[in-house]
């Protein structure tokens, strides 16, 4: 049981259904971030929810790249730092924009509590993001290393 545990959540892996499981439980660490911050922000100090969507977001994907690149998609040696944080970069920025789009377009339009909009954007970005993360980090680390 040890071993499986350890397996599962300290050894680097290359398996898909591990790595799928580590990202889901960063995924909740980072969303009780961007809640947390999305909700203090707009409820507690008055910000209109797209501007604390938009902070919070960026906090929450911050968590996400540290702990990410650590712990579920681990790279080799130093070599495509630089390449594999503008790859996540310029995906944190396509889902923040995907992320402004949805807050806009349930709260707005299909008139939802911004905090269920917040629910459904995070989980139709999070699936895409997951496989797009782990193709652009993991397949650009193999190409480089070999």
């Amino acid at each position: 049981m040890y071993n499986r545990l350890h397996k599962l959540f300290f050894r680097p892996t290359r398996s898909v259904p591990v790595q799928f499981l580590r990202y889901q439980l960063l995924g909740s660490l980072a969303s009780i971030v961007d809640f947390g911050m999305l909700f203090l922000l707009t409820e507690s100090f008055g910000v209109y929810y797209l501007f604390s969507t938009g902070i919070s977001f960026t906090l929450g994907l911050g968590v996400n790249y540290l702990v990410s690149a650590h712990w579920v998609f681990p790279r080799g040696k130093s070599r495509g730092h630089t390449l594999t944080f503008f790859a996540f970069l310029l995906l944190g920025i396509g889902s923040l924009a995907l992320n402004q789009i949805f807050m806009h377009f349930f709260t707005e339009r299909v008139h939802i509590f911004y905090g269920i909009s917040k629910l459904i954007s995070n989980a139709l970005i999070s699936v895409a993001n997951f496989f797009a993360r782990r193709t652009l980090i993991i397949e650009r680390k193999a190409s480089a290393i070999g």
